[in-house]
């Protein structure tokens, strides 16, 4: 089989895991702790982060630790939001896994919520999770939890790549119209 020559221009990430320190730890090789963020919303109902997990090995070493769980079946449904519903056409049930490639200094033109959860991690670049407490930067290695809430994205200047995971909800039950 002929060798793509597209391979050739990649770092081989196997020789940089090599020549790491045996004793390094997660994100010293962005400089920084890798994170994740989760998305709610706050007193007023409004989107925003209610926690950050830094990444940080288990107790006797190791580089696996749970950052978030779904624990129900099927998970909850996404809060009430206002602003624009953007259909993902993901079957209850079902989990899509998409890579993206962000185009540098995109910007997402309106805020929005979906019918899923979303599990977000940059894979390069970085780029910005607008919600309504304002913007939350997202860089190579970081990972976000976008738990239905009213969002947006902005790209860095070098684009941005990431992997998602988007796990279907069941959709809020109508509200009663006032009386």
């Amino acid at each position: 089989m002929p060798s793509d020559p597209s391979h050739e221009k990649r770092p081989d990430a196997r020789r940089a895991a090599a020549a790491a320190s045996p004793d390094s730890r997660p994100g010293e090789e962005y400089g920084r702790p890798v994170r994740v963020l989760i998305t709610g919303l706050d007193e007023d109902g409004r989107s925003c982060v209610v926690d950050e997990v830094a990444f940080e090995p288990p107790p006797g070493g190791g580089l696996q630790q749970q950052v978030f769980e779904v624990a129900v079946d099927p998970p909850p449904s996404r809060p009430s939001a206002p602003g624009h519903h953007l259909v993902l056409d993901v079957p209850l049930g079902m989990l899509h896994w998409l890579l993206v490639q962000w185009e540098p200094n995109f910007e997402y033109p309106r805020m929005h919520y979906t019918d899923t959860m979303d599990f977000h991690c940059v894979v390069t670049g970085s780029i910005a999770l607008l919600l309504d407490d304002g913007p939350h930067e997202l860089r190579q290695g970081d990972g976000v939890v976008v738990a239905g809430v009213v969002h947006s994205w902005q790209v860095g200047p070098d684009g941005c790549m990431t992997s998602s995971h988007v796990l279907a909800t069941p959709p809020v039950a109508e509200e009663a119209p006032p009386v």
